[in-house]
């Protein structure tokens, strides 16, 4: 069977898809990749065999290019005709399946994968304007619409009109990589890093934009830095407000309190040693980053938003503190820093919440999802612009 996987980068391939895809590739399908090339292309990718399509996807919605993206898209779908189409990201995701209500005799099924929608709870009203009427109307034209966090569920499942919904715990997280280690293990990879047994260490790693408000936690560590001298924030990750990040650093003199470590690989060794992770996030789907921290044993202190309450419940295995609140998340962590017995029991409970998101178990529900529409392809028809019953199916295990 031929199938393409549609992102609108190739980062979302290289970090997330690559075991969705061989998981398809290991069942006997064709499985072909359309994408801007953002960065150099995993060579998993081309050892799989598979065939990479350059589509210049643009992440704005404003970009011109996206025009070009769509007539690239569409001519590739009616020349391939592939039998399943599965899109992620929201620009790519648009783009593709309005290519596929254009083109004629197409039978093809659509699998939508939201990482997370645009319009959510508290979200500015132009998101909402935008974002909200076109996926609604979308997902008429889509088998199955698969959600990431209770929030866009619950949401999709009263408003919109997919053949099928169903939560997915998100891309799965993989627990041989992620996992705890010995006190001892933990102080020797410390030692590696440069960093003594009695630093206080806080990790986060993410893009520096302001939807992950790292700025939120660096005042708050300015706020700990003499109750706490022994902590230390790790913030992995480049993007367009690292510099300015850097510059309140230094406005701050907490240089010593807050590294900026820059693009990393090696996140499950920053995470080892680390004492508890942070998020200041104000929007997520469902994040690998806090799945990751989970999955090593560590406690959480996150925002409350979408995507980081599915995953944490205050007082289980981490605190949950209010978006853009700097006091709550200074409380926080010194909350954590002074119980010894609450990090570890919180840690505990993460591991035991994380085995329901293992990169087996999201896997395993892909392919009941897969299997669900495949079928459908020897005699299923065209859509048209039609209403059509949508069939809510039951929310992966939690």
């Amino acid at each position: 069977m031929k199938i393409l996987f549609v992102t609108t980068i190739s980062d979302t391939v290289n970090a997330f898809l690559i075991p969705h895809i061989q998981m398809l590739i290991n069942s006997g399908h064709q499985v072909d990749l359309a994408f801007d090339i953002h960065s150099e292309v995993d060579p998993r990718i081309s050892d799989m065999g598979c065939i990479i399509h350059s589509i210049s996807f643009k992440r704005s919605i404003k970009n011109k290019k996206n025009l070009t993206a769509f007539k690239n898209i569409r001519a590739l779908i009616k020349k391939e005709r592939y039998h399943l189409i599965h899109t992620h990201t929201p620009i790519a995701s648009v783009l593709t399946r309005l290519a596929y209500i254009t083109v004629p005799g197409l039978d093809t099924s659509i699998v939508y994968t939201a990482h997370g929608f645009h319009f959510f709870n508290q979200a500015p009203l132009i998101n909402w304007l935008l974002y909200y009427p076109v996926e609604k109307f979308l997902s008429r034209y889509t088998s199955v619409l698969v959600t990431m966090n209770n929030e866009d569920y619950q949401r999709a499942i009263r408003k919109f009109r997919a053949d099928h919904t169903r939560l997915v715990n998100g891309v799965g997280v993989n627990l041989d990589k992620f996992s705890p280690c010995s006190q001892r293990d933990k102080m020797q990879l410390r030692k590696k890093y440069g960093y003594s047994e009695d630093v206080f260490i806080l990790f986060y790693a993410a893009e520096f934009s302001q939807r992950k408000n790292q700025m939120l936690l660096i005042h708050a560590i300015n706020r700990l830095k003499n109750k706490i001298p022994a902590v230390r924030l790790l913030l992995a990750g480049t993007g367009d407000l690292l510099e300015p990040c850097r510059n309140l650093i230094e406005q701050l003199h907490i240089r010593e309190h807050v590294q900026l470590l820059g693009y990393q690989k090696n996140i499950h060794e920053l995470l080892t040693i680390s004492d508890a992770a942070v998020s200041s996030s104000r929007q997520e789907g469902l994040p690998v980053n806090i799945m990751e921290a989970m999955a090593t044993g560590l406690p959480v202190i996150a925002t409350r938003c979408r995507g980081n309450r599915d995953l944490v419940s205050h007082g289980y295995n981490g605190i949950l503190v209010d978006i853009d609140n700097i006091a709550q998340m200074a409380e926080a962590i010194q909350a954590i820093f002074a119980n010894k017995t609450l990090q570890a029991t919180y840690g505990k409970n993460s591991l035991k919440r994380i085995e329901a998101y293992s990169l087996s178990c999201v896997l395993a529900e892909m392919k009941k999802i897969y299997n669900l529409v495949m079928p459908m392809n020897d005699h299923k028809q065209q859509k048209t612009f039609c209403s059509k019953k949508t069939t809510k199916t039951e929310p992966a295990k939690r």
